[in-house]
């Protein structure tokens, strides 16, 4: 079976995700980092979904929400 891996820096970026989100909408926030969380699984479950990658940072590495969502 495979395996995905939540690497510390995609924590510390789901965790940023979330609290932007839960500026406006905690639940939504809390909807939001469940939704990713269960991707994650059935990745874990269904290797074949997708494409493969080494490894994957949220939004890409990048470190403002701000300038990404424009707030």
């Amino acid at each position: 079976m495979a395996h995905v891996t939540i690497t510390l820096p995609a924590r510390d970026d789901l965790r940023e995700v979330w609290t932007y989100v839960a500026r406006d909408d905690m639940a939504a926030a809390d909807r939001l980092i469940d939704r990713i969380n269960k991707r994650c699984a059935l990745h874990a479950t269904q290797p074949d979904l997708g494409n493969a990658r080494r490894s994957v940072r949220a939004l890409h590495g990048a470190r403002s929400l701000d300038d990404i969502f424009g707030r």
